[in-house]
């Protein structure tokens, strides 16, 4: 199976609690087998779909990768926006659907249970 960089770098912004220096997001997918251009390429995808922003680091000699509040809690933790199966996924998909998942089913029982907690109810559930 062909690795993606796009769903490798997604998953390493979202490992920093901050922000990481572009040197260091480009060590570690280069590390993991991907050139330049697959790198600039998943970059590029991201931002251009607004889960990341760049800024200038604090000695102003490069830049730092941090990924975009778009959403807010509790769909920031939303296991489907990094999976490499999204293009592939659909209610009732014969190979990937969100019914089947364990990560999404997870998601919802921490929502679910999220809630509960805080004695309000945001979302009804059947």
């Amino acid at each position: 199976m062909k690795k993606d960089a796009v769903a490798f770098l997604w998953s390493l912004i979202n490992q920093h609690e901050s922000s990481i220096h572009i040197n260091k997001v480009k060590e570690f997918l280069t590390k993991e087998g991907f050139d330049e251009k697959s790198i600039e390429k998943a970059l590029d995808t991201l931002y251009k779909l607004y889960f990341i922003e760049y800024s200038g680091d604090d000695d102003g000699n490069g830049f730092v990768v941090r990924k975009r509040e778009i959403l807010g809690s509790p769909f920031e933790d939303l296991p489907c926006l990094g999976c490499e199966h999204l293009h592939e996924c659909h209610i009732g998909g014969d190979r990937y659907s969100p019914e089947r998942c364990q990560y999404f089913e997870e998601w919802v029982n921490k929502l679910r249970n999220g809630f509960r907690d805080k004695k309000r109810v945001y979302i009804q559930f059947g």
